[in-house]
């Protein structure tokens, strides 16, 4: 781990050239300590989270897994991740650029401390419980304690300790946040790709994962307990993130190599403007799931065939092998994943946390008991924050986003979600005729983080076994289930053996899951 840390102290330069424009040094291995400050890095960390969430080799496999995409007919199976049958080599990216992001907030929240600029630590410190949050959700046991120190081989923290030590880290965060007078922190406003320097929004922020975690912890706390400690989020005053209040990065992303908006450039066009992601398409299973109940959503989370209005959406059974099947599936034959509500634009921002599924946390929060409030009334505006968030109605040809609408919400969004909200002859997503509200709430946030963020509903699917995702038809597959969590990198093996524990992501499971 020492070796892995001084390197990525060089690396980190090469996203740094002043805090207005995602760039790179031109001298980078000439870079000083006076030059990496914080308000040179935070620009960096926000927009390696956003990539965090979208980044190919992570979110591909986690949105397969998920129900939501799968593998086009021109390509050949992966065992791994169809036959989930992963190894220590398999994904070994989240590893790597989790910790890459957490090394480098930890250098700024370094500065910070010595600089005595409260704001950027306070915000160093939400990042710190975001990062290694997902790094527990993924590998249970992790460098936590020793992870920035320069010991040859670190010790493995047990991941409820880590989220005990991650809540308070978000409690002392708020008070920094609370006492700080932007102009006192250098650059703030300018430096912030997130929040542009609204500490009560990093705030919220700071709340909003604070509920997620506690969240997390639903099969493992007593539930006065858990209330106990929302109550704690309450008080503070801050509140959650609301409607269209999504923490959100962009740099100044551009139609340039490396600088557009990471899911774009991902999984819907180059910069030479030619559909880049051949691979994924949407699944069969996820198509049919929202046409079957008449969620207009499909339209903005895939593009249909041809990337032409009018020739339909069309689907691709996740794991299949049959090659009659693939050549009437191939790329050009089915629904590219990278759809208008998603690739919105080059230069749109990249989410980290969005608006809908805030709401959707304080809706369960409702619903268990945890949190005052109607939890109807946020369910129900958590669903319409979904839509309004993808823009589902906004565009009468959804994929080529022309002929927009006037008074989009008003003539189009609000007709499409009152006939699925409380149509009485489409119950799927209506809160009267479901009798088990919990489920309805956690469905519905499902089918709103279709290609937002995989790794979150991966969580949630494992703290609630629930829904009921239909499983890969590979051949391969056997007996075996999606993976209860990632093995450990070869790397670890190798270099810190003695505290790595051998882990059978079958039965294995993360401490807070059911």
């Amino acid at each position: 781990m020492k070796k892995i840390y001084l390197l990525l102290m060089s690396v980190f330069v090469l996203g740094l050239s002043g805090c207005m424009d995602l760039d790179i040094n031109d001298d980078p291995n000439n870079a000083t300590g006076e030059v990496m400050t914080p308000d040179l890095q935070l620009p960096y960390i926000e927009h390696a989270m956003g990539r965090y969430i979208c980044k190919p080799f992570a979110a591909k496999w986690y949105n397969h897994w998920m129900g939501y995409w799968a593998r086009s007919g021109g390509f050949g199976s992966n065992e791994d991740v169809e036959g989930y049958a992963i190894t220590s080599e398999f994904g070994q990216d989240s590893w790597y650029d989790g910790y890459s992001l957490l090394i480098n907030n930890h250098l700024m929240a370094q500065k910070a401390a010595s600089a005595g600029l409260d704001g950027y630590l306070g915000i160093s410190k939400i990042v710190k419980a975001w990062g290694f949050s997902y790094m527990v959700d993924q590998y249970e046991k992790v460098p936590y304690s020793e992870a920035f120190t320069e010991k040859l081989t670190l010790k493995l923290d047990e991941g409820k300790d880590i989220y005990d030590s991650l809540l308070v880290e978000l409690e002392t965060a708020d008070k920094l946040l609370a006492g700080t007078e932007t102009g006192k922190n250098a650059e703030l406003a300018n430096c912030d790709k997130i929040f542009n320097g609204d500490l009560a929004k990093w705030r919220k922020f700071g709340n909003t994962v604070r509920l997620r975690l506690i969240l997390r912890l639903v099969n493992v706390k007593p539930a006065a307990e858990l209330k106990g400690m929302v109550d704690k989020i309450v008080a503070n005053g801050a509140g959650f993130l609301g409607v269209g209040e999504s923490a959100e990065v962009n740099p100044h992303y551009k139609n340039d190599k490396d600088k557009q908006q990471p899911f774009y450039g991902a999984y819907y066009k180059g910069v030479d403007g030619k559909l880049i992601d051949q691979y994924n398409r949407a699944s069969e299973y996820f198509m049919a799931l929202l046409q079957d109940h008449h969620d207009l959503r499909y339209t903005a989370f895939f593009r249909p065939v041809g990337d032409k209005d009018g020739n339909g959406y069309v689907g691709v059974r996740f794991g299949e092998e049959n090659q009659a099947y693939k050549d009437e599936h191939k790329a050009n034959m089915t629904s590219v994943v990278g759809g208008p509500g998603l690739a919105k634009d080059v230069s749109a921002a990249q989410w980290i946390l969005p608006s809908f599924e805030s709401l959707f946390l304080q809706a369960e929060a409702m619903q268990r008991g945890l949190l005052a409030g109607d939890a109807k009334a946020m369910y129900e505006k958590a669903v319409t924050e979904s839509f309004t968030w993808l823009e589902v109605g906004r565009y009468e040809k959804p994929s080529a986003r022309t002929g927009e609408l006037p008074d989009w919400q008003k003539t189009s969004l609000g007709p499409i979600l009152e006939n699925y909200l409380r149509n009485p002859a489409f119950t799927f997503a209506n809160w009267d005729k479901n009798e088990n509200k919990l489920n309805l709430i956690l469905m519905q946030k499902y089918i709103a983080m279709c290609g937002v963020n995989s790794l979150e509903v991966y969580c949630d699917y494992r703290r609630n076994n629930y829904p009921d995702i239909p499983l890969s038809v590979h051949s391969t597959r056997g007996n075996n289930v999606i993976p209860k969590r990632l093995v450990y990198p070869s790397s670890e093996y190798s270099a810190n053996k003695a505290n790595t524990p051998t882990v059978n992501p079958q039965t294995d499971k993360v401490f807070w899951a059911k």
